[in-house]
């Protein structure tokens, strides 16, 4: 009996077998290429998408707390020159804060500390950092902006010029911001429907949020104005 031998591959066969199988390998990188391409196209037209939503979700909730503050120093101007309607706008809840001001001075409420409530002085010393901040601003814009940190979450602070030499400060606390916003932002969930939003205060503090998501941001927007030093996520 003859032994056995293994079979030999010729070099004639070889060649055809690889120009063969080179086209399928080549379709298949041109098909994991354009899977790719297809994936980043997707993302990216997810990401322009995502990016929309949270620049209207923004001005919706910007517009929505200038126009409080709007109302507040409005009012409380109307109430300049009479100490106690603008203490009676700060007592009822509306205003956390209302500093008035002539030739740099401040007039409201007033610089001699026996004269102070005590929530006054409290809401002067905690606010005295965005005072400056948004009276600065003041010397190169109508109206300055800054963020006061309180312990329920912190307010926004604006300052606007006032007739002549003067200055008008407001400040919306915690509990006003979320009210305005909570309506605003009302139709924005609707026009918003399938996406988990956030809306962060300076802080990192959740205000506002619809749905819920494990997934990363997948756009993220950084506020300005009324809103300066927040995040829409």
């Amino acid at each position: 009996m003859a032994p056995l031998t293994e079979p030999r591959l010729s070099t004639s066969s070889i060649g055809p077998a690889l120009l063969m199988v080179l086209p399928v390998v080549a379709i298949g990188a041109l098909s994991l290429h354009a899977l790719e391409a297809d994936t980043v196209l997707l993302r990216a037209r997810r990401g322009d998408a995502a990016l929309q939503t949270l620049r209207s979700v923004g001005e919706t909730a910007r517009g929505a707390v200038t126009q409080a503050v709007e109302d507040a120093a409005r009012r409380t101007a109307a109430a300049a020159g009479r100490p106690e309607a603008v203490r009676s706008l700060v007592l009822g809840g509306t205003i956390a804060l209302a500093a008035m001001y002539e030739d740099g001075r401040r007039t409201f409420p007033p610089e001699d500390p026996e004269a102070l409530l005590v929530t006054e002085r409290n809401a002067l010393t905690t606010a005295a950092g965005a005072l400056a901040t948004a009276r600065a601003a003041l010397d190169g814009a109508p109206q300055g902006w800054a963020w006061v940190a309180e312990p329920d979450g912190g307010g926004v602070l604006n300052c606007r010029r006032a007739a002549g030499t003067g200055e008008l400060c407001v400040l919306l606390d915690a509990a006003s911001l979320r009210t305005a916003l909570a309506g605003a932002l009302a139709a924005a969930r609707r026009s918003a429907d399938g996406w988990a939003l956030t809306l962060s205060d300076p802080a990192g503090r959740t205000v506002w949020s619809q749905g819920r998501s494990a997934a990363p941001p997948l756009s993220v927007l950084a506020l300005d104005g009324a809103l300066r030093g927040w995040r829409a996520e």
